[in-house]
């Protein structure tokens, strides 16, 4: 199912269109060079500096999520390669499970990546705290096999209570088999597209207008250190992300 409105994401003319400014950089990355990579969250909060115009949602250890209402979209500001190439990866080949992706920008000059995305919701309680329980159980990491045996452990409970004469209510039977239903399908959309996740948590899970649960934040669990740049290294990479807002309105 191809995710609505993505903008022409092959077509070399309209990323050209979107900012002189503004280019994609997908050479092969060096992995474990990550460490040199600045915090985006950490160099704002640091020099008190905020793109005017953007709503603030929330922060991680690599990136902070904006929203931008009057154009339907969230932004995604991070130091992660990982994330943007997962990114970049679910712009091409969308899923249900996973949030809907419309482009996807390096800042020229620097390691931080701009990530043009769905507006979502908070998850149901039940959805955000089993996402939680689960990474607990598994440490962290979505896989097949993690997801078959958190199955088998709620089978094994329902057959448990059978056996005490017990039942659960309705709400919470039909809670878990959406849940493992939905693990399932992520799991193997994931695989299909070669991405491996392995930060299970419930900051990592929202929900679309329609019900969908869908997986956000692909991309590296660990924090970054801080990398010390100057402030006028900083507003140079704020210029360059809001022109990216501009001109994606623009486009819009």
């Amino acid at each position: 199912m191809a995710a609505p409105g993505i903008l022409q994401q092959n077509d070399p003319s309209t990323r050209a269109e979107f900012s002189d400014s503004i280019e994609m950089d997908w050479d092969p990355p060096v992995l474990d060079k990550i460490e040199k990579h600045g915090l985006w969250p950490r160099i704002l909060a640091r020099l008190r500096v905020e793109p005017e115009g953007l709503n603030r949602a929330g922060s991680g250890g690599h990136g902070t999520v904006y929203t931008v209402p009057e154009i339907d979209r969230a932004i995604k500001v991070t130091d992660d390669r990982v994330e943007a190439r997962s990114a970049l990866t679910l712009m091409r080949r969308p899923m249900d499970e996973a949030y809907h992706v419309y482009d996807v920008f390096q800042v020229e000059g620097f390691d931080i990546y701009v990530i043009f995305c769905e507006l979502l919701e908070k998850p149901d309680y039940f959805f955000g705290r089993e996402f939680n329980t689960f990474g607990h159980m598994f440490g962290y990491v979505l896989n097949k096999d993690n997801v078959n045996s958190y199955s088998a452990m709620i089978a094994e409970m329902l057959a448990d209570m059978e056996k005490k004469g017990e039942q659960m209510n309705e709400e919470d039977l039909a809670n878990y088999e959406s849940f493992i239903s939905f693990l399932h399908k992520l799991v193997d959309g994931l695989d299909e597209r070669g991405i491996t996740f392995k930060d299970v948590q419930k900051g990592n899970i929202m929900k679309r207008p329609d019900g969908q649960h869908v997986l956000i934040d692909i991309g590296h669990k660990s924090k970054a250190p801080f990398v010390q740049l100057e402030k006028a290294q900083v507003l140079e990479a704020l210029a360059e992300v809001l022109a990216a807002v501009k001109n994606f309105t623009i486009i819009k």
